[in-house]
C-alpha cells in the first residue's frame, strides 16, 4: 500500500514538471509569434529569361494572391536591384521586367514579391546570360559550298552547314538580269536555293542571323558577304587520259576505258563473276595537273545508276587525299535510244582543287540488289 502511494506521488511530480516545461516553451515561442503567424506572398510562377544585346527581360505569371503589389529583383550579389510595381487585375497577370545597359556576362537574379503589409515571398533564384560584343565576334556566317549556273539564266546556291544551332536563317539579296531587286530569307535547314533570271555575271549579298535563345529579345547578325555566281561547268578534255580498274567486263567489251573515251553510247561495268560485288574502283591519270577543278561529272546509265562513291585525288599516284563520299543524282540518265539527249550530273567540290590523278571508289547504286557498277562517262570540270 505504501509503495503504491509513493508511485502516485512521483507521477504527480512528473506531470507537474511537464506542464511547467510546456508553459515555459509556449512563453518563449510567443515572443516570436506575438504579431501572429508569418505570412508569405506568392512566388513568381512560370519564370522566363529573355536575353538580349546588353539587356535582359524577366517575365513571370501571378495566378493568385491578389494582395501582391510589388516585386524586388536583386543581382550582382544584391549590389544592384530594381523595385517593380505590380497592379493586379483580379485574374492571371504577367509581370515583365526589362533591364537595360547591362554588361555582357552571366548573372544570378533573386526575386521577391511583397504585399501592402510588407509580407514577402520566399526567394526565387535564376541564372541568366546577357549577350554583347564578345558574342557578336564569335558568330560565323553560313558558308556557301557552291553558287553556280545550272541552266539557262538559273543558278543554284548549295549551302554549307551552320556552325552553331543559334544560326536561324540567312538574309540574301540580289538584282536579276531585268534589274529587279530581290530579298530572300533562307532557313538554316534549307540545303539549296535556286535563283531565277541570273547568270555568271550576277552577285548576291547575304548575312546570317543568330538568336542566342528561342526567347531572345534581340537578334545578332554577321557582317554581309558578297558572292559571285560561277559560270556553267566546262568539261575538261580527256585526250591522252589513261585508266586502270579493279576489274572490267571484258567478255561484253564494257571496258574501263569506256568511262573516259567521250562516247556516251558505250559503258563501263566491272567483271561479272560470282562473288564480285561493291566496292569497285578506277584510277585515272590525266597526264598533267589540272588547275582549279570545281568538281566531277557523270553520265548515268538508266539501269542501276550509280549512287554513292568516294573520290580521292593525288599528284603522284601514290599519296592520296580523300575528298569524302558523294551521292550522285540518279537523273538525268543516258537513254540508249537517244544518247544525244544525255546530260551529265555533277559532284561539286567545296573549293577548287588542282591534281593529276583521281580515284573513284564505287560503293553502291540506286538498285539495292545490284552488285555491279554501270556508268557511261566520268570526268572533271572547271568553271
Amino acid at each position: 500500500m505504501k509503495q503504491s502511494k509513493n508511485i502516485l506521488i512521483l507521477s504527480f511530480i512528473a506531470l507537474a514538471g511537464l506542464i511547467f516545461s510546456c508553459s515555459k516553451m509556449d512563453s518563449t515561442y510567443s515572443d516570436f509569434t506575438k504579431d501572429g503567424p508569418i505570412k508569405y506572398t506568392g512566388r513568381p510562377d512560370s519564370l522566363r529569361i529573355h536575353p538580349g544585346n546588353n539587356r535582359l527581360k524577366l517575365s513571370w505569371v501571378i495566378f493568385a494572391d491578389p494582395k501582391i503589389n510589388r516585386a524586388l529583383v536583386y543581382w550582382n550579389n544584391r549590389k544592384d536591384s530594381v523595385n517593380v510595381p505590380i497592379t493586379r487585375t483580379g485574374g492571371t497577370d504577367t509581370v515583365n521586367v526589362q533591364l537595360d545597359n547591362m554588361n555582357e556576362g552571366t548573372y544570378v537574379f533573386e526575386i521577391f514579391t511583397f504585399d501592402g503589409n510588407g509580407n514577402k515571398s520566399v526567394k526565387t533564384e535564376v541564372v541568366a546570360n546577357v549577350y554583347g560584343e564578345n558574342y557578336q565576334k564569335s558568330i560565323l556566317i553560313r558558308p556557301v559550298n557552291v553558287a553556280s549556273v545550272i541552266g539557262d539564266d538559273t543558278a543554284r546556291i548549295d549551302w554549307g552547314a551552320v556552325s552553331y544551332k543559334e544560326a536561324v536563317s540567312s538574309e540574301l539579296s540580289y538584282t536579276d538580269l531585268s534589274g529587279n531587286y530581290h530579298e530572300r530569307v533562307i532557313s538554316s535547314d534549307t540545303p539549296s536555293t535556286v535563283l531565277p533570271n541570273v547568270n555568271s555575271t550576277t552577285t548576291f549579298t547575304y548575312r546570317t542571323k543568330y538568336l542566342p535563345s528561342p526567347l531572345a529579345i534581340d537578334s545578332f547578325y554577321t557582317n554581309y558577304k558578297t558572292v559571285k555566281i560561277k559560270g556553267a561547268p566546262f568539261e575538261v578534255s580527256k585526250t591522252g587520259w589513261t585508266i586502270t580498274a579493279s576489274s572490267e567486263d571484258v567478255a561484253n567489251k564494257r571496258y574501263a576505258v569506256n568511262l573516259i573515251d567521250g562516247n556516251v553510247t558505250n559503258l563501263y561495268v566491272n567483271q561479272i563473276v560470282s562473288g564480285n560485288k561493291y566496292p569497285h574502283w578506277v584510277i585515272v591519270d590525266m597526264q598533267k595537273v589540272v588547275e582549279d577543278v570545281e568538281g566531277f561529272y557523270f553520265y548515268q546509265r538508266n539501269t542501276n545508276p550509280l549512287k554513292t562513291l568516294e573520290i580521292l585525288i593525288s599528284n603522284n599516284g601514290t599519296d592520296w587525299e580523300t575528298l569524302g563520299d558523294f551521292v550522285i543524282a540518279n537523273t538525268p540518265t543516258v537513254s540508249t535510244s537517244s544518247p544525244q539527249t544525255a546530260k551529265p550530273v555533277y559532284a561539286d567540290l567545296t573549293r577548287p582543287r588542282s591534281f593529276r590523278y583521281f580515284k573513284h571508289i564505287y560503293k553502291n547504286d540506286y538498285t539495292s540488289t545490284s552488285v555491279n557498277v554501270n556508268i557511261h562517262e566520268a570526268g572533271v570540270f572547271t568553271r
